[in-house]
């Protein structure tokens, strides 16, 4: 080839030079150089074979030298039968989300609905087992309370199929399986665990519903994590017993993801529960519908700017059905799985802190005019900014503390890998040995000094009056002249 025919095949992309040395071997040189030089660049690289390495030491003026490379589509790969039918995917941003994670089998997932079909083809082998009970042999093997909960329970018959099809329709928006078959669910590699306490008209009671959390709260104290609830479903009553059952699952570090309700009300002035419940676990979700490729607020659904937190698809869904069937539902009911599955994925990255977890999904979604006064975050849910989005350290940690005899243990959960400093408040004229330990739950952080400063919590005589800490990353008031240190 000589150097004429090779001028021909020179293509300019702004100031990215792109030469065809020969037929079958393109490179990419990226210079310094305007593209009016290109001649000179030509000459200069013209050879049999292009040496990168040495271009890019002896030409200080080429800013990257690289081999060129076959890409290919990366969007909706998936050959699910019905995945064209699932606009929701690409609303909440489904498939850039897939390349970080799709999720992993030692996360669980609770649905608290109307049972499943635990024998669907796109949900069979991601249904948890409760591998401390034996099937059928009619004993509480594992001593819970519940006989043969293989996989979960109900709390109203005799076994948890779905009999209604609702339970099974919200696990396929989750946890269906990218299986070539049916449709993708959002966390395809998670377990879902089915807890029954909706009888097959789509009716259950407070007392039902607080024994299923106690389920949940039982099981993740037994070591299946746990990492989210899904509750699509509501009432206008408010239930102090159920409030105290999910603050407690609160504690264990698990969301509880609500259906925002299909009246039309504004939740902030007429309340559904549990979606209304003003805990840091709760997540609020309403609906949206595609129209004209693009999105609108779903007209069946509830809203409210400080009650409702985060809206996703609940119009005309395609998922799952009992006996290896698909159909399309809508509601609010359909909205919040997409969600739930969403935690189910960070939980497969990431430690679950319910407060930091709310903050992420009302702080990452994408933001419309239209959900302007609708919800909280004016955002639908985005799953790619949820799993990768950077904030500030200071929102990645949360403190429990325990009282240990004369002392007092601090566990600290989170993520990250920066230096951070705790201050607490406490009223004793000697700070030694107050803090006992700091525990780290496995997820480690270089170095932690502990210092006392006003923040809130405050000790009396070792006797905890408040269970919340502050944790920030700045210098302790002037007005402190005492501190203690304690290293790790």
């Amino acid at each position: 080839m000589k150097l004429y025919n090779l001028l021909k095949n020179i293509l300019f992309i702004s100031n990215i030079l792109l030469i065809n040395i020969c037929l079958a071997d393109d490179y990419i040189i990226e210079s310094y150089i305007q593209p009016e030089n290109s001649i000179k660049i030509a000459k200069n690289f013209y050879t049999s074979k292009l040496d990168c390495n040495k271009i890019l030491k002896n030409n200080n003026f080429i800013k990257n030298c690289q081999k060129n490379t076959i890409l290919k589509i990366s969007d909706n790969m998936l050959s699910d039968t019905w995945i064209k039918t699932q606009w929701a995917l690409n609303a909440v941003k489904a498939y850039a989300g897939w390349q970080f994670t799709t999720g992993s089998k030692e996360i669980v997932v609770a649905v608290l609905d109307t049972g499943i079909d635990y024998n669907h083809e796109d949900l069979i082998n991601n249904i948890f087992y409760n591998k401390n009970e034996i099937p059928n042999n009619n004993i509480d093997d594992d001593n819970n309370g519940y006989i043969d909960d293989v996989n979960g329970i109900s709390i109203i018959t005799n076994n948890n199929y779905d009999d209604n099809g609702h339970g099974t329709h919200i696990a396929g928006i989750i946890a269906a399986q990218h299986n070539n078959i049916g449709i993708a669910g959002i966390a395809p590699n998670i377990k879902i665990l089915s807890i029954k306490f909706l009888d097959k008209n789509g009716y259950g009671t407070n007392i039902n519903e607080i024994l299923g959390y106690n389920y949940i709260l039982s099981m993740k104290k037994r070591g299946v994590n746990i990492v989210a609830v899904n509750a699509s479903y509501g009432g206008s009553y408010y239930s102090k017993a159920t409030y105290n059952i999910i603050k407690k699952l609160n504690e264990e570090g698990i969301m509880v993801i609500c259906a925002a309700g299909n009246e039309k009300n504004n939740n902030d002035k007429y309340k559904t529960y549990p979606a209304s419940y003003d805990l840091d676990n709760i997540i609020s979700v309403t609906s949206i519908r595609e129209e004209n490729n693009g999105y609108k607020f779903s007209n069946f659904s509830n809203y409210g700017i400080t009650t409702v937190d985060i809206a996703a698809p609940g119009s005309s869904i395609f998922s799952t059905y009992p006996q290896n069937n698909y159909i399309f539902l809508s509601g609010t009911s359909m909205a919040a799985p997409h969600v739930t599955g969403a935690i189910g994925l960070y939980g497969s990255l990431y430690p679950i802190i319910p407060s930091y977890i709310k903050y992420r999904v009302k702080n990452t979604g994408t933001y419309y005019n239209f959900l302007v006064n609708k919800v909280a975050s004016k955002s639908i849910l985005n799953i790619e900014k949820f799993l990768t989005a950077e904030f500030e350290d200071n929102l990645l940690y949360k403190i429990k503390l325990k009282k240990l005899k004369r002392k007092l243990q601090v566990e600290l959960l989170g993520i990250g890998n920066k230096d951070i400093e705790i201050y607490v408040k406490i009223n004793r004229k000697k700070c030694k040995n107050t803090i006992k330990m700091i525990m780290l739950n496995g997820y480690a952080v270089k170095k932690f000094s502990i210092k006392h400063d006003y923040s809130n919590i405050i000790l009396y005589n070792n006797n905890l009056i408040s269970n919340k800490i502050a944790i920030k990353n700045k210098k302790p008031s002037k007005k402190i002249r005492r501190f203690c240190k304690a290293f790790l």
